[in-house]
Parts: structure tokens; C-alpha cells; sequence
């Protein structure tokens, strides 16, 4: 097939570290003849309205350098577009390009892109106080929405897992259980928590295997329920989630749905949403699956078999 790509990136972000990615991206996709153009994004807004720019103009493939977020709007814009989404990660997580098995080496992450091995995966359509919106990955509310918030003005020099376990115990030391209505493909319960996570993808805050039996694959998200925990137990789930070992703690929750709504028993309770490390208001939030949604270029030895390193089973 002609293809006709764009590079977006962010000049600034990780001290230019994109520029180079995206320079590098330039001359290989040259020497390959494939009809590209890029653009130097300065928002996510910016972004947004390049990608649907362009799939207006002709283009077929957008070609991403970043993180989760940078690929979270992305991605976001690729499906109302309706074009396919190439990954170079270049963020301090890169949880959802690890899913997809895109090397972190931009070298080799672009030389995937070259390949062109397309596969459409299942996302999740989110519902929040204030914003509509597909999550690509995990989508949490409560402690891990706070947790992204104190992200975007503490400890911006340091990056991956190291930054979210600090910032996570500080968010502990204040994080109060919320009293929560949660309806999972209808069915009703009342719990404590201090977390709740939804999505297709496993991980969050840089390898936090939170969803350790989801893929991409799937027509049901897991989810998993953090509830009626101290903040020692509470302490000792996070410590676990690495490697998946939460799973089957008495104050943990795993379950499937097709739809899920999230919405706090007192009006002035506030859970904080995000998505790959997104603010995007807060509950009461509703998720459902949409199958089939994103195009997205993969390595050619990809599986959702192989999807993580834990399995919970």
C-alpha cells in the first residue's frame, strides 16, 4: 500500500531527546521512500488538531515520538481520524508501547514502524465529570489519579517507577478511603477505596502490572479494586503490583465487565481520573469497550499471548 506518514513530536520534551528521535526517523523513512513530513507539536491540543489536519490532507500513518500521554492524545486523534498509529517511546514509562512490544531503542522502534505489521486492538470509551475520551491502556481513579496530578509539578527530574513509588507514598501518607458506588455490567456494590483500575492493558506508573490478565484482544476489560485496605495493606499491594503478586489479597478486587461506572457516595467525596497519565477530571466515570477501535504498527513476532511478563495465572 502507499503510505504517506507525519512524525509528531514535542522539541522540548525530555531535553530534546525527541528532536533527535524524530531527525533520525526522518533519514530512515528517506531511505525507505516513504512519503513522510513532520511536525513539531508544542500541546496536546497542537497535536490533536495536526493528526486530524492530516487525515484530511491524505495521510495515512502518524508516526508518534513520546510517552504514554504524548500517545495517549495521539492515539486519541488516530482513531477519529481514522489513521494508524506508529510508536517511537521516548517517555519515562512507555508503559503501553512495552505492551505492544516496541522497543524502547528508537532505531529499532522505527525500523518496526518501516515494517509495517498492522494489527486493530480494543480500547475503552471513558466518561468523566468533564471530558469524553478513549483510553488506550489502563484508566485508574483515586490514588493513581493523584498520584499523575503531583507528577505535573514534583520530582519532574527523575523518571520511571523510582518517581511514581516515591510520589505514591506521599499520596498515601494523606489519601483518604472514599466511600464508592461501583456497577460492573450493572451489578451493583458499595465499597472503601483507594483505587480502582480499569482497562486492556496491564501496567501503569512505569511496569505497576495492575491488570496482569488483560489484552488487547479482550471484548471485557479487567479491573481491579483496592478496598477497605490500611494504609499498611495498602502499602504492601503497591509494593507486590510489580510482579503481579497483589492478586488474591483479601483487600484486592479482580473482575470483568463490558461496562463499568464509577460514582462516590457523598456528592463532595473527589476521585481523580487519569488515563496513561492523563488527567481527565473526575468520577463519576463510566467506561465501556470499543472493539477494533485503534490501528496500530507492531513487531512482526507481536502476541497478546506474550502481551506481559506476569501472569497472574
Amino acid at each position: 500500500m502507499d503510505r504517506k506518514c507525519l512524525i509528531i513530536y514535542n522539541p522540548n520534551a525530555r531535553a530534546g531527546k525527541t528532536h533527535g528521535h524524530a531527525r533520525l526517523a526522518m533519514r530512515m523513512l528517506e531511505n525507505e521512500g516513504i512519503d513522510h513530513d513532520y511536525v513539531e507539536t508544542q500541546s496536546s491540543e497542537h497535536a490533536i488538531s495536526t493528526i486530524i489536519d492530516a487525515g484530511n490532507d491524505g495521510f495515512t500513518d502518524i508516526l508518534a515520538i513520546g510517552g504514554d500521554g504524548t500517545i495517549h492524545h495521539a492515539a486519541n486523534a488516530a482513531i477519529n481520524a481514522g489513521l494508524t498509529l506508529g510508536i517511537v517511546p521516548a517517555g519515562s514509562g512507555n508503559d503501553f508501547a512495552n505492551s505492544l512490544h516496541i522497543d524502547e531503542n528508537p532505531e529499532k522502534a522505527i525500523q518496526t514502524f518501516i515494517a509495517n505489521n498492522r494489527i486493530s486492538i480494543n480500547v475503552t470509551k471513558v466518561t468523566t465529570s468533564q471530558d469524553e475520551y478513549y483510553s488506550i491502556n489502563v484508566t485508574d481513579a483515586g490514588m493513581g489519579g493523584k498520584v499523575a496530578k503531583e507528577s505535573l509539578s514534583r520530582l519532574k527530574w527523575l523518571h520511571g517507577r523510582l518517581k511514581y513509588n516515591i510520589l505514591a507514598m506521599g499520596v498515601l501518607l494523606k489519601f483518604k478511603e472514599v466511600p464508592t458506588v461501583i456497577k460492573i455490567d450493572g451489578r451493583e456494590m458499595e465499597l472503601n477505596i483507594r483505587l480502582i483500575a480499569a482497562g486492556l492493558g496491564q501496567t501503569f506508573g512505569s511496569g505497576m502490572n495492575i491488570l496482569p490478565d488483560a489484552r488487547f484482544d479482550m471484548d471485557r476489560m479487567q479491573i481491579g479494586i483496592l478496598h477497605d485496605a490500611t494504609r499498611l495493606q495498602t502499602l504492601n499491594a503497591l509494593l507486590k503490583a510489580p510482579k503481579a503478586k497483589h492478586v488474591g489479597l483479601k483487600y484486592i478486587i479482580m473482575e470483568w465487565a463490558k461496562t463499568l461506572e464509577v460514582s462516590p457516595v457523598n456528592e463532595n467525596d473527589e476521585l481523580i481520573v487519569e488515563s496513561e497519565g492523563e488527567l481527565h477530571g473526575t468520577v463519576p466515570l463510566k467506561m465501556e469497550i470499543v472493539p477494533q477501535a485503534l490501528q496500530v504498527i507492531v513487531p512482526e513476532n507481536y502476541s497478546t499471548d506474550l502481551q506481559t511478563k506476569y501472569r497472574s495465572r
